[in-house]
């Protein structure tokens, strides 16, 4: 495999121009794209050709120039000639911008689209025919050396540049330093591209002969000696934690979710790096191969029943689906693998993931859509259970039929539903209504719908939270205090990420958190402190999935003199701690009303 150096760039890149010309064009398009967008010459959103330089424009240049990769490496692998590797990238770039630019009808999944890509450069060359597995190994091995090698390459130049630009601004120029510099707004782009074309440089021939022998390198001992007997020890953690659960006679807890696929992915690929180790007199790796998967079989058990456990009672989100295709991978390959003592093909490892992504990266029955359904039937559903449901269309909204708790839990699944393209799935509940936001057949904004729905605005005083006659509300960009009848609405309140908090003062009511408790305070001395983390840990603790990260409204409630206050926490993160546990960066809103 050749080397990245600076020596030999200029005559590999003309090789890699020869042999990859549509991904470097997308490489080079996608710095140039960026530069333009810096200087100010996109024109604008209003332009013919503002997708070309919209908020996501990078990942969608970084996915097509992934697609013509694996779509040039797939027609070299079948031996076509140079027109045609053009012609199919060519029709695998397009086909990529139009998946990700008209997002409100394919739906896609970014980081399934990314990953199917991605691995499909290291199977295209191969396909399902039969190979010999040293040389899928040795390209699959030169493949991930030399992103690493183009991505160290990237890191460096970017961390050289910003360094010489801050030495001229300190020593030269001003004598500030500045963050916010040339470097980053214009350099990294550009960078980022030469890597690219650096890697496609270094990307070896299908049909080259592997060497005979596998040199002891760095890659082999760290893997060897440092995340063997890592995975090792975590295996036996995890196997402790599983003999725990039945002994307690209790279901997966805390962060099992996000735990296994990690532990399983890492071990997957070390496993795939001790391939051409095993067989070859190397105990460590000949046992760690054999005993990889079956080891998987209890962990994996318990991700499945956590993951059950997490979806039945929350519905299907995109992240949630993600952690399920994983899952997935990871019940097939031990189905696979296990049985056979890590002995198979090993194409199936990426081949498999590569097919699960393709079949719910986008589309109808794409993870996306597949959420989208999911959460405007469950939103349905919590509406017909409040009686807001009569002959299949919803009754006029804002007359207090939901109740605090349930208002949020509806606006977090209408705010799900806006930034997926998925709020059309609600069309039905409004047909024949005077105030259908989907008669026109526009775009509709989620302030809307969800206006229309829980009676409030999303976001108090957004240009497209249009008002509501039931309510009264006052603000200042932000805070916002919202009345409907006796209850008011006050917020949002700010916890940060400091160990204390400054208190805030919205509509005669100071709230003040110092991360582990809230402390509501009202100017004729009326107060209120809430427990933060016993709630939390209750709500959060029982699913599988991100638990640290607070993804449903969390309620809380405490006497207020002659009335009730409740706080509504949303977002933020739980750091537990064995000192202390903490909540930091969400906020919350705070509803005072009659006591009942």
């Amino acid at each position: 495999m050749p080397v990245l150096s600076f020596s030999s760039f200029g005559r590999g890149a003309r090789d890699a121009a020869i042999r990859f010309p549509v991904p470097i064009l997308i490489a080079a398009a996608f710095a140039a794209a960026a530069v333009a967008r810096e200087a100010g010459w996109s024109g604008g959103v209003g332009a013919p050709w503002s997708k070309l330089f919209a908020a996501r424009f990078p990942s969608d240049y970084q996915a097509a120039f992934l697609a013509t990769v694996a779509s040039t490496l797939w027609a070299e692998g079948r031996g076509w000639p140079a027109a045609g590797r053009i012609a199919v990238s060519v029709v695998a770039a397009a086909a990529t911008f139009a998946l990700l630019w008209f997002s409100e009808a394919t739906q896609p999944s970014r980081v399934l689209v990314f990953v199917g890509f991605g691995l499909a450069v290291v199977v295209a060359p191969f396909g399902v025919r039969r190979a010999d597995g040293s040389a899928v190994w040795a390209f699959g091995a030169g493949a991930a050396s030399g992103a690493v090698v183009a991505l160290l390459g990237f890191l460096v130049l970017v961390s050289g540049a910003f360094a010489i630009e801050q030495a001229i601004r300190v020593l030269l120029l001003d004598g500030v330093l500045r963050f916010g510099s040339t470097t980053t707004r214009f350099g990294i782009p550009v960078f980022l591209a030469l890597a690219q074309m650096g890697w496609l440089r270094t990307l070896p021939r299908h049909d080259a002969q592997p060497a005979p022998s596998l040199p002891l390198t760095a890659p082999v001992v760290i893997a060897k000696w440092v995340l063997v007997p890592v995975l090792a020890v975590y295996a036996l953690v995890l196997l402790a934690y599983a003999g725990r659960l039945a002994v307690a006679g209790s279901l997966p807890k805390g962060q099992i979710g996000t735990i296994v696929p990690w532990f399983g992915a890492i071990g997957t690929v070390v496993f795939l790096g001790l391939q051409r180790e095993r067989d070859r007199g190397q105990r460590v790796a000949d046992w760690f191969c054999r005993l990889w998967f079956p080891s998987l079989v209890i962990p994996v058990g318990l991700l499945v029943i956590a993951l059950g456990h997490r979806i039945e009672p929350l519905g299907l989100t995109e992240r949630r689906g993600i952690l399920l295709v994983f899952t997935v991978w990871l019940v097939v390959l031990v189905a696979l693998f296990a049985p056979r003592l890590g002995r198979g093909d090993i194409r199936l490892i990426p081949g498999v993931l590569l097919v699960l992504s393709v079949v719910f990266a986008a589309g109808p029955f794409g993870l996306v859509a597949l959420g989208n359904r999911d959460q405007a039937a469950r939103l349905t559903a919590v509406l017909e259970r409040e009686g807001m449901i009569e002959g299949g269309r919803i009754r006029q909204a804002g007359d207090g039929m939901l109740g605090a708790k349930v208002r949020v839990e509806a606006m977090s699944i209408i705010r799900y539903l806006g930034r997926h393209h998925g709020l059309t799935y609600l069309a039905p509940l409004f047909a024949g209504r005077g105030d259908d936001p989907f008669r026109q057949g526009k775009e509709v904004a989620a302030a809307d719908v969800e206006r229309r729905i829980t009676g409030f605005p999303n976001d108090a005083g957004r240009a497209d939270a249009a008002a509501d006659p039931t309510l009264v509300f006052s603000i200042k960009q932000e805070p916002a205090v919202l009345h409907a009848g006796a209850v008011r609405v006050l917020g949002p309140f700010r916890i940060g990420f400091g160990s204390q908090d400054v208190a805030r003062s919205i509509g005669g009511i100071t709230a003040s958190t110092d991360g582990k408790t809230v402390t509501v305070t009202a100017g004729d001395g009326r107060s209120a402190r809430f427990e933060l983390i016993p709630a939390i840990q209750k709500r959060a603790g029982e699913s599988a999935g991100r638990q640290t990260v607070i993804e449903q409204p969390v309620e809380l409630d405490a006497p207020f003199g002659s009335e009730r206050l409740r706080i509504l926490l949303q977002g933020g993160v739980l750091t537990v701690r064995r000192s202390e546990s903490t909540y930091s960066g969400g906020s919350f809103y705070v509803v005072i009303e009659p006591a009942v």
